[in-house]
């Protein structure tokens, strides 16, 4: 598949408040980007992985996975509970 270039990694996507931000951004025709903890969760808000945006499983406290979805980010957002 092809990973959206400039996204706007939003970090806790499947969370209520990650989701929204994620949607706005959406909606703005931006890039999204979400690292989620409950990858399932995360597919079942936004579509199959790809489909509206890119869903990496990770967690902020694993270094790896977070380097992974930093490349190629042009913003952050924190919304992880």
């Amino acid at each position: 598949r092809t990973i959206r270039e400039n996204p706007v990694l939003v970090i806790g996507g499947e969370t209520p408040f990650g989701q929204w931000i994620a949607l706005e951004a959406m909606k703005r025709d931006l890039n999204v980007r979400i690292l989620a903890s409950d990858f399932d969760n995360a597919e079942f808000v936004f579509g199959t992985d790809g489909a509206n945006a890119d869903i990496y499983f990770g967690d902020v406290s694993n270094l790896d996975q977070l380097d992974n979805a930093l490349d190629g980010a042009q913003s952050i957002i924190y919304a992880a509970e």
